[in-house]
């Protein structure tokens, strides 16, 4: 899939333009099956685009689909726990409880209205 006028130099302007084209017609063409289209990001080094959906490994099967969408849950609530340990700690209730210096204040403040 090699245009023509392709030259192998590295350092060649060609290759630069090769890669190019060849980056622009992977992104809006799909004619190619997906491990065709890997061989030729792997070899002109193309990424993949940000927005582009991963396959599925369970193809139409539905038990696996769900089996694999809880393991994933579960790793990323994982991941999640360990970046951040406060999430791990349960929630403290929003009331608390009044020290002494504080009711001594309150009344302080009501006995002046």
């Amino acid at each position: 899939m090699e245009p023509k006028g392709f030259s192998k130099r590295k350092g060649s302007s060609l290759a630069t333009l090769a890669t190019t084209e060849i980056k622009t017609n992977i992104n809006t063409q799909r004619s190619l099956e997906p491990v065709e289209e890997n061989a030729l990001r792997m070899r002109h080094g193309i990424g993949a685009p940000l927005q582009a959906l991963l396959p599925k490994a369970c193809g139409d099967n539905e038990e696996v689909a769900d089996e694999l969408l809880l393991i994933e849950m579960q790793l990323f609530r994982a991941a999640r726990l360990q970046l951040s340990p406060k999430l791990a700690q349960p929630p403290q209730p929003s009331f608390a409880q009044r020290s002494p210096q504080k009711s001594k204040i309150i009344s302080a403040l009501r006995a002046k209205k």
